[in-house]
């Protein structure tokens, strides 16, 4: 009698347990609100059409140029129907890839895919909590001169650099500084800013 008992009662558990949830695209979501970008430093990172970038790639020393060739301020939602501010500009780069890059109040992020925090991370607030793959430097010299508060993100499997691991050097006032493409251990890429005009 007490097999069975025991029995009835752990099969009841495992059955109410496992019951598949009748809505599963119920979520536990909070009460729909907006999400400002309220950071300065992300703020700063509005660059507007007409804004170009200038790099010189010392592994095979040819020139790239990057220049936004439109900008808009709009928004985005997630699942929970939460709004997320958004500052989106396209960037063409020599010969011809359009990139896109927007800034939302997690970060700066890279080939934005149109939802919330899509694309690839590269910056977030200077002076917000570094994550594991973020080191922050005071100042850095890059091709002829130094520039202050610059973030460096480095990303494993960076799926838009055909996941060769990627590292970033970005700040607020210039936008991305350098940026390094490693194919295993081997660097393939180390592109450096030489010259930009920046239009807020």
């Amino acid at each position: 009698m007490k097999f069975t008992t025991s029995f009835f009662f752990l099969t009841c558990f495992l059955i109410f347990s496992c019951k598949k949830d009748d809505n599963p695209s119920k979520m536990s979501c909070g009460n729909p609100h907006t999400s400002y970008i309220t950071s300065a430093d992300l703020i700063n990172c509005k660059y507007k059409t007409g804004t170009y970038w200038v790099y010189i790639d010392s592994i095979s020393m040819l020139t790239d140029s990057s220049r936004v060739v439109d900008y808009n301020q709009g928004s985005v939602f997630d699942q929970c129907q939460t709004t997320f501010e958004t500052h989106a500009y396209n960037v063409m780069t020599y010969p011809s890839i359009l990139r896109r890059y927007v800034v939302v109040a997690g970060g700066l992020f890279k080939d934005f895919e149109g939802s919330a925090n899509s694309g690839v991370q590269i910056y977030d607030d200077y002076a917000s909590a570094l994550t594991s793959n973020e080191t922050r430097f005071d100042s850095l010299f890059v091709y002829d001169q130094y520039y202050y508060k610059v973030l460096r993100t480095e990303i494993a499997n960076d799926k838009t650099e055909v996941n060769n691991r990627s590292v970033y050097y970005v700040n607020s006032d210039y936008g991305l500084l350098k940026h390094e493409i490693y194919q295993g251990s081997t660097l393939i890429s180390k592109k450096i800013l030489k010259n930009k005009q920046i239009i807020r």
